[in-house]
């Protein structure tokens, strides 16, 4: 049995991607946090009034301000309100459905979109695509982590639809609701933004050139649209906004959890990272939120243990996971080794 250690400060293992734990047993995220604090205190008051020029900049000039990729889910309602209540924009709100989502997701969409009273489409990728690839992903693992290889692939698709519909309609401004844990992977795709992200898969023969046009490729428009993520540097954290958004009445703390709004895939990632690494990227933002004492150490020093156990021996959530082997037609044998 493998014994791994965990920062005696924020919990995360020391076998999560990039964590060294010093002879204190403290993390290198944590030794460096004081330092952080006061840099991304500095980057966030500049990216914030960098995105409110923006904004004065392109309201107006078209039939939308804004794109918004909404899922349904807390973050992305949040971030829905503060578009059109605090910067009064014209949104067109896109989702990008995949066929593993629960039922409170359409629930919550109609409910919002209906209170804010925003224009709202939503995309089906054709030829069951979005099922290929996870397929395709949990039968060729990469030797990272499900939850990465399998939910960044689909979050660049969800992003690349969300793009080429901004290019062709002229939308100036793409908005996905990336919380401040995902601060990496969002600099990265906006860094990207004038390459192809056609991911390498794809490239494969039991893919074609149609499914490869849904992720993004700069050199098919003239006009490429600012993709940006507000909330990479919105200090509000997950109980207030859950909070804010309660007394606004657009929905209810348990229909706005993660535990209740999160896709079956997701939690096939998360059994399978926990059940072969011991370790999820989708702790990431607790571990992030003890860090920055936004949330109880004590309450997930008990909680995390319990419930990472209960996931990996399918005691939580497994109606979900069977759901999701059912949809891409695999069963735990094909993917358990």
């Amino acid at each position: 049995m493998v014994i791994v250690r965990h920062c005696k400060n924020c919990l995360i293992p020391e076998n999560y991607p990039n964590i060294k734990l010093n002879n204190d047993c403290i993390c290198n995220l944590c030794t460096t946090r004081k330092d952080g604090v006061k840099n991304d205190t500095v980057l966030n008051k500049k990216m914030q009034t960098e995105f409110e020029k923006y904004i004065n900049k392109v309201k107006g000039r078209q039939k939308y301000d804004c794109l918004l990729l909404f899922s349904g889910g807390k973050d992305s309602t949040y971030m829905l309100y503060l578009l059109k209540k605090k910067y009064d924009l014209n949104i067109l709100s896109v989702y990008v459905e995949n066929g593993l989502e629960p039922n409170v997701t359409n629930e919550n969409i109609n409910n919002a979109i209906k209170i804010f009273d925003v224009n709202h489409i939503t995309i089906i990728p054709e030829n069951n695509l979005l099922k290929r690839i996870y397929r395709q992903k949990l039968l060729n693992p990469e030797g990272k982590s499900y939850g990465e290889s399998i939910c960044h692939t689909c979050q660049k698709l969800i992003i690349s639809m969300g793009l080429n519909i901004a290019a062709k309609k002229n939308i100036p401004l793409v908005v996905a609701a990336y919380s401040s844990d995902q601060r990496d992977l969002a600099e990265l795709l906006i860094k990207n933004l004038s390459d192809s992200w056609v991911p390498d898969i794809l490239n494969s023969e039991n893919f074609s050139e149609k499914d490869r046009s849904y992720y993004w490729d700069p050199k098919k428009y003239e006009n490429i649209p600012r993709l940006i993520f507000p909330l990479i540097y919105d200090s509000t954290n997950i109980k207030d906004i859950i909070t804010i958004l309660e007394k606004k009445k657009v929905n209810t703390r348990k229909k706005l959890s993660y535990l209740y709004t999160n896709c079956h895939m997701g939690w096939l990632t998360i059994f399978l990272d926990i059940y072969n690494n011991n370790y999820c990227i989708y702790l990431k933002q607790i571990f992030s939120q003890i860090r920055d004492e936004k949330t109880s150490r004590l309450k997930w020093l008990f909680l995390m243990p319990v419930g990472c156990w209960l996931i990996k021996h399918k005691l939580f959530k497994r109606k979900q996971i069977e759901k999701a082997l059912a949809h891409i037609d695999l069963s735990y044998s094909d993917i358990i080794k």
